[in-house]
């Protein structure tokens, strides 16, 4: 099933690129995260395991879907978000 980019009433505007994003929140520090506001390809890798017998037990598949990206990645203007320490 494809994404869906979040509802225009969610979407917020970059403050140095003007670029279209929107927060998720961070599963590790629960912090929000700026994300891209249109999906793009990505591979998902997963593990397979076989019922044969064989070397290695299984094998990795590799499957192309949507995924969001950090906005962080993209924007032209990330280092100017990054805090000196």
């Amino acid at each position: 099933m494809p994404l869906k980019p979040p509802d225009r009433a969610d979407l917020r505007k970059c403050r140095k690129c003007q670029a279209d994003i929107f927060f998720a929140e961070s599963a590790k520090q629960h912090r929000p995260v700026p994300m891209d506001a249109i999906p793009v390809k990505g591979y998902r890798l997963t593990w397979k395991p076989n019922r044969r017998d064989t070397a290695n037990g299984g094998q990795y598949v590799c499957d192309l879907i949507d995924v969001f990206t950090t906005h962080f990645v993209t924007c032209p203007e990330a280092a100017s978000f990054r805090k000196t320490k």
